[in-house]
């Protein structure tokens, strides 16, 4: 009987500690800077950005600063290059037979409709010039 109640706070102290490492570094919903087309090489870029970037502010000198506008535009090529393949790949992969509502998903993204918010309403005085 002593075995049991040792194995079951074993099993429970193990459980609670799976959840509590579960807790510290799965991330929760949905992120909200989310984009599709974060690739590893845009990640590398973008570190290396900041790094020219802080190199530029430190030395404020010519070749530092041609250094991080060069990063500069190399960053902003691969991710409109990255945002480019993505949108292909997404667009490829739409079946409107089979994908209608992933279509209209996307329809309403792309046009930044957002209709989980309420309109806003100006008031002056108690008239309404956005009706």
């Amino acid at each position: 009987m002593h075995e049991k109640k040792n194995m079951r706070s074993v099993a429970r102290e193990l459980s609670q500690a799976i959840l509590n490492a579960a807790r510290g570094n799965i991330p929760r919903g949905a992120r909200k800077d989310y984009k599709p087309y974060w690739t590893a090489e845009v990640q590398k870029l973008e570190k290396y950005l900041e790094m020219e970037r802080s190199e530029a502010e430190q030395a404020q000198s010519v070749v530092t600063n041609t250094a991080y506008k060069a990063a500069a535009a190399k960053y902003r090529r691969e991710v409109k290059r990255a945002a480019r393949q993505s949108w292909v790949k997404t667009t490829e992969s739409l079946n409107i037979d089979r994908d209608g509502h992933k279509l209209w998903k996307l329809a309403k993204a792309m046009s930044d409709d957002n209709t989980s918010r309420p309109p806003i309403v100006l008031e002056q005085d108690n008239f309404h010039p956005s009706h």
